[in-house]
């Protein structure tokens, strides 16, 4: 579902940093870090939905807040004109 811009998955079906033997703090950690690159890029779209991924993988109540605001934030940027 999700994917990092011009890679593919490996054959495992896993995104090569998001291997089984990752934590869950690993997983989340890579998500939000690629979430953020995405976002810098202005790849609004795409930045929203691994912002969403993170929320589904954090734990605790201000890092699922975070990714929440994030993912709209980036869904209300990407549903504006470009200029």
């Amino acid at each position: 579902m999700w994917k990092r811009a011009g890679e593919e998955k490996n054959d495992g079906g896993h995104w090569p940093e998001l291997h089984v033997m990752s934590t869950p703090g690993e997983r989340l950690r890579a998500t939000l870090q690629q979430a953020a690159a995405l976002e810098r890029a202005g790849c609004f779209d795409d930045a929203a939905n691994y912002w969403l991924a993170g929320l589904e993988l954090a734990r605790h109540g201000n890092e699922q807040h975070w990714c929440e605001v994030r993912a709209l934030l980036c869904q209300k940027r990407s549903a504006e004109p470009r200029r």
